[in-house]
């Protein structure tokens, strides 16, 4: 790149004067653009792509939608994507469901990239969407929280399409996205998105430079604070005010959270600057640009989780061929990233990492079944006689967790059907939660067999959840109304199912009555309007049907929570909390508890507690926000059991129930919750702090 369009893209953010520089830097000619383009894209420049890509299309250059399959993830705002995209020369559909297929990107954006491909379709492709357009939409609808944008995005574009599949996924997830109160919401969201699409981009450029605040972060000077009539650090003699104050005032503009650095020296070389709080924020562009080879040694778990989970799998295959995978901790993050191998099933990958850790000999019957099979894809015998072993081990084992990856290895790879039948076969056989989790991954896997979201055997499961534990007791009440529910629905749904067959046999009674009336050559203008109307009456029952469906997976996952919670709960009744170890835990405590003599002050939570605590035993939650409550309102009994630990005199630990621990700070207007956790992690939380 040019070094003087360079200098003038870090030097400040974007506005119209400066969007007008970098255009009249940019190549005359579109191949050498378009080089320049790919070269930040390939750089994971994600400054340099957004800021060359705005200018250029602002000045109606040329530019190829084939960026935008690796390119998407750079673009951090959503609006910026859909008005860009749909300007760009190519294939934008194709590109943009790539996107969203092969990378990992902020879930707004990627919403975003999948509401552009299908108002482009409709533009360029008279309403004919992209094939995979759906199922990346319905995977994209199973992450994350519920009701963010995201899903709201999501819900516009199924009423955009008028997709009944994927509305059924979001309304499991909840029951507003179905509710006729949003869908004047929804229209006007999908609405407003054909007018972004549409709007020119330089609309979209703000006037004057805007420098954004600096968040999350604490700001250091990039030069040391020196007053104005002291001599100049430079040793010219002169005051500084008349010689480097000028030079200096710029630059600390330019301030990062390393001290004596601007942003630009820190983007220069990051790793010397890492922690481990900072390498688990920053986004998947400046995680592919880290030197494995410069990162501290104890942050290397770290990055290899961020490699695998941005779906950064050639940068974490490079990493292992620079490191190799002797130690065990090496040989552990090579397993989390196989598992994302597997995923995307990237033979060349699996290939490279195979080399590393194994050389030339054949993989163990340890490594991951999906693994194995991937590395078999192009020989069919060998995959072939792959499943059969699997298929042996699984007749004869009881281990829940191998029963899980045989299915799941057989479904991510080029079987997706097969692997969906294997799942049903072991349902009625491994433990709920297992069989919970592996419906899970049935769902995912009709995902992308493009067939409707509900499994039958997710009712095969349902029944095993009313057979296990009795729902008598004032403590099974949550349990006894999470069936109700579920029987109520289900109920619902029969009839439904019995209407509809009803339905099909009027139809067929009044198919014959036409029969005299028809021909082959023209069946749909010799059909009486009484058949019309009952072929609408049944497509509009098996979307009714298929909502229920849904509604009816929802009130099954309440109904595994409800069991899972009143099973904890009295197993703590009736089953005395076993005795600490005096050489586990209490010797990682100090000896005392602290004073209740407290006054009240607020609660701060961390980044991503509800995450936290909608994965743990509701029983668990519930007993750790009441407690904390009353912490926060400085009820002396709420501090009996607290006590410090020996390495962070400033952290506390409690007790939730026998097997969680609440870790926080009392801070002098603030309790600081840092983490809920299972006692188990307590060593190891409190190296991390």
């Amino acid at each position: 790149m040019d070094p003087n369009l360079r200098a003038l893209i870090y030097e400040r953010s974007l506005y119209v004067g400066l969007a007008e520089q970098i255009l009249a830097l940019l190549p005359a000619d579109d191949e050498a653009l378009d080089a320049l383009v790919a070269e930040t894209v390939a750089t994971n420049d994600a400054r340099a792509f957004n800021y060359i890509l705005i200018s250029a299309v602002a000045g109606s250059r040329r530019v190829d939608a084939r960026h935008l399959a690796k390119g998407t993830a750079l673009i951090a705002n959503g609006d910026w994507l859909c008005c860009l995209a749909w300007k760009m020369h190519g294939d934008v559909a194709e590109h943009l469901v790539a996107a969203t297929r092969d990378t990992v990107m902020n879930l707004e954006v990627a919403a975003a990239a999948l509401i552009a491909a299908a108002v482009w379709c409709i533009d360029h492709r008279d309403g004919v969407q992209h094939p995979d357009l759906v199922p990346q939409a319905r995977a994209l609808a199973r992450i994350g929280n519920v009701l963010r944008n995201k899903d709201s995005m999501l819900a516009a574009l199924a009423e955009m399409l008028d997709d009944n599949d994927l509305r059924a996924v979001l309304r499991a997830k909840h029951r507003a996205f179905g509710s006729a109160k949003m869908l004047p919401t929804l229209r006007s969201v999908a609405k407003a998105y054909f007018t972004v699409c549409h709007a020119p981009v330089a609309a979209l450029i703000v006037e004057r430079p805007y420098e954004a605040a600096n968040t999350g972060t604490h700001i250091r000077r990039a030069v040391p604070r020196i007053g104005r009539n002291e001599p100049c650090p430079c040793g010219s003699g002169k005051k500084y005010k008349r010689c480097c104050f000028d030079k200096d005032q710029e630059r600390l503009r330019h301030s990062s959270d390393v001290p004596g650095k601007t942003k630009a020296e820190v983007m220069e070389e990051p790793e010397p600057y890492l922690t481990a709080k900072k390498i688990q924020t920053i986004p998947a562009y400046e995680v592919a640009r880290l030197d494995v080879l410069k990162i501290a040694p104890k942050l290397l778990p770290y990055y290899f989780k961020m490699v695998g989970g941005h779906l950064l799998l050639d940068e974490a295959a490079t990493a292992f061929e620079k490191l190799g995978c002797e130690t065990e901790e090496l040989q552990r993050a090579w397993n989390f990233i196989a598992f994302f191998t597997i995923k995307k099933q990237r033979l060349d990958i699996a290939q490279r990492l195979m080399k590393v850790r194994y050389k030339d000999e054949p993989p163990p019957d340890t490594v991951r079944l999906g693994f194995r099979l991937l590395l078999a894809k192009e020989d069919p015998a060998r995959y072939l006689e792959l499943m059969e072993e699997a298929a042996k081990g699984a007749l004869t084992s009881k281990d829940g967790e191998w029963l899980v990856n045989f299915a799941h290895g057989i479904m991510m790879g080029s079987t997706p059907a097969l692997g969906i039948h294997c799942a049903r076969s072991l349902i009625p056989f491994i433990s709920k939660k297992d069989a919970t989790l592996l419906l899970g991954e049935v769902e995912k896997a009709r995902d992308r067999l493009k067939l409707p979201p509900e499994d039958p055997v997710a009712e095969l499961l349902e029944r095993r959840f009313a057979e296990e534990i009795a729902d008598g007791g004032k403590d099974a009440e949550e349990l006894r109304k999470a069936r109700e529910r579920l029987n109520a629905k289900a109920t619902e749904v029969n009839h439904l199912k019995e209407s509809l067959e009803q339905l099909r046999r009027n139809i067929r009674l009044q198919e014959k009555k036409d029969a005299p009336t028809s021909t082959p050559q023209q069946p749909n203008a010799a059909e009486s309007q009484e058949l019309r109307d009952l072929r609408e009456k049944v497509r509009l029952m098996k979307s009714s049907i298929n909502e229920r469906n849904q509604e009816r997976a929802t009130l099954r996952r309440e109904l595994g929570q409800a069991y899972a919670d009143l099973q904890s709960l009295r197993a703590e009744q009736s089953t005395p909390a076993a005795p600490e170890a005096p050489d586990a835990e209490d010797a990682l405590l100090l000896p005392g508890e602290v004073d209740g003599n407290q006054p009240p002050r607020l609660i701060e939570f961390p980044h991503k507690f509800h995450d936290t605590i909608s994965h743990l035993p509701r029983q668990v939650s519930r007993t750790a926000l009441a407690l904390l409550g009353r912490i926060a309102a400085g009820d002396p009994t709420a501090f009996t059991g607290a006590v410090r630990l020996k390495g962070t005199q400033d952290v506390l630990r409690v007790r939730i129930g026998a097997d969680h621990r609440l870790l926080f700070r009392l801070l002098p207007e603030h309790v600081q919750v840092i983490d809920l956790i299972n006692r188990r992690d307590l060593e190891r939380c409190i190296a991390g702090l």
